[in-house]
């Protein structure tokens, strides 16, 4: 009678199991399906604004209308903060991270989000020029961040500003060395193949790097061109 029960008890286990699989599944689809249709929509030009240098970014308002509307009930944590030290070990900025938690389509996720900031620093002390504001702003950034790697809303404004940076990144090409340009035609590969939604992000990464790099060889040229007129 006990071996009856037992193998009735698994059979039964085996039947919950194989459903919740398949409604496993299901929900996957449904979300991806939802991806694919928000990929699609504009996003309205009342929430888009332009940073300086070029780059688009959406208001926070619409991105937490969008996340209130698909995954409602949503949660958002910061996890850590680490700072960013320059070659001599002095803070020059600080590099967040958090995690959304939402029931999308009845599935439990956890999705991260970054964020960081080079501090503006005082001239005369030399301390970061309000640090308090941009650890919120950070924050927010990294919740934006996470909310469009849920949802895939906004693509429209991001994917075309990854375009934009790597045009920028090009035009700096005819200002360096050989071996710094083989460094960036490896850094724009590992990029390419890459996480596709930390992308944007690392290719403005790139453009600032390449940008120190550029000034310091006008420097460079600009002093041998003063020796040589002396």
């Amino acid at each position: 009678m006990n071996n009856e029960h037992n193998k009735l008890n698994e059979i039964i286990t085996h039947i919950d199991s194989f459903q919740f699989t398949d409604a496993i599944k299901e929900a996957g689809n449904r979300i991806r399906q939802q991806q694919i249709e928000n990929s699609k929509k504009e996003t309205p030009k009342e929430f888009i604004n332009e940073k300086f240098g070029g780059l688009d970014y959406v208001d926070d308002e619409y991105m937490e209308m969008m996340a209130n509307e698909q995954i409602p009930g949503w949660s958002w944590e910061i996890n850590g903060c680490l700072p960013i030290p320059n070659n001599d070990g002095k803070i020059i900025g600080f590099t967040l991270w958090g995690t959304l938690t939402c029931f999308h389509e009845g599935l439990l996720r956890k999705i991260s989000g970054e964020g960081g900031k080079y501090w503006t620093l005082s001239k005369e002390s030399g301390t970061p020029i309000n640090f308090g504001n941009d650890f919120k702003s950070e924050s927010t950034n990294a919740l934006k961040k996470a909310i469009q790697r849920t949802l895939n809303i906004c693509a429209d404004v991001y994917r075309k500003d990854k375009f934009f940076l790597i045009e920028e990144i090009d035009k700096y090409r005819q200002y360096l060395d050989k071996n710094v340009i083989d460094f960036l035609d490896r850094e724009l590969h590992k990029i390419s193949v890459g996480d596709v939604n930390m992308q944007r992000d690392m290719y403005a990464s790139l453009l600032k790097r390449i940008k120190s790099k550029v000034n310091i060889n006008k420097e460079t040229k600009n002093d041998e061109k003063d020796e040589a007129s002396r």
